[in-house]
């Protein structure tokens, strides 16, 4: 029984192992020129990692300060996600509505891009924000991942809370 428990306990370090490669290996190569003069293709690998691990956080509570991989409040889901990628963004969710580039609301949204919302008494002031999981350009709805007192989960823009509040986008990767 020691013996299978010892083996099954390797096997379970080996397959960690290999996770933590793959995950290290799929960061597009960083380069000189910053996110700026990365390719087409290192953009796309960039966005599909941000996804993917603000995906693996779901379910995470939320705890006001939180950076991960536990616990976030939102601007910490949003640079846990990006620092996955390789990409270093501003503290808080004000701060990263300055970076990047803005989005208009007649330009489609892509997976990765951050999307910024205000509070309920001055809507005009950011005070949260979220990552586009998915972009449906025949009504220009997104899908969006975020992490609210509720903890890190989906949101749809439809949503009337969500929708009364949405200030507007920002595209870290240019490509």
């Amino acid at each position: 029984m020691k013996r299978i428990l010892k083996i099954a306990a390797g096997a379970l370090m080996l397959l960690l192992a290999l996770g933590c490669a793959a995950t290290r290996s799929a960061k597009p190569a960083a380069q000189a020129g910053g996110v700026e003069s990365w390719s087409a293709a290192e953009c796309s690998r960039a966005r599909a990692v941000i996804v993917r691990t603000a995906r693996g956080r779901e379910g995470c509570p939320y705890v006001y300060g939180g950076r991960g991989p536990s616990s976030f409040d939102c601007s910490g889901f949003t640079v846990y996600a990006y620092k996955a990628a390789g990409i270093t963004l501003k503290p808080t969710a004000a701060q990263q509505y300055t970076q990047g580039t803005y989005i208009s609301s007649n330009k489609p949204l892509k997976p990765g891009d951050l999307v910024f919302f205000g509070g309920k008494k001055d809507q005009g002031t950011v005070s949260h924000v979220g990552i586009v999981v998915k972009y449906n350009s025949s009504d220009r709805t997104f899908t969006f991942i975020h992490a609210p007192r509720s903890g890190v989960e989906l949101q749809e823009s439809t949503n009337s809370y969500y929708r009364r509040r949405y200030l507007g986008a920002r595209r870290i990767l240019p490509r």
